[in-house]
């Protein structure tokens, strides 16, 4: 009964830490594919490369990983996707002013 109990909460524990995990990993993906794609040299092909890579790098998760992950994950990349993908437009928008 105890390590049945017990064996239920690591599991809980390891999927939270997942979650946490991923999401870090999403949010840090997406930084480096903004990142890279706005203040890399401006040529077609890393710019390519980088898409790829960061979807690459999505669809091996949906083969791969358990569904908990990879929800932390696409929370995290989209989310920075999100905040940093808006930063440019805002300050185009301020500058224009």
């Amino acid at each position: 009964m105890f390590w049945s109990t017990l064996e239920g909460i690591l599991e809980i524990v390891g999927a939270l830490l997942r979650f946490a995990g991923l999401l870090v990993l999403g949010l840090g993906l997406g930084w480096l594919v903004i990142e890279f794609f706005r203040k890399g040299a401006q040529v077609w092909q890393l710019q390519i490369a980088i898409i790829l890579g960061a979807l690459g790098t999505a669809i091996g998760m949906t083969h791969f990983a358990p569904p908990a992950a990879l929800g932390g994950f696409a929370a995290g990349f989209g989310a920075a996707m999100l905040m940093w993908g808006r930063k440019q437009g805002q300050e185009q928008e301020d500058k224009e002013d």
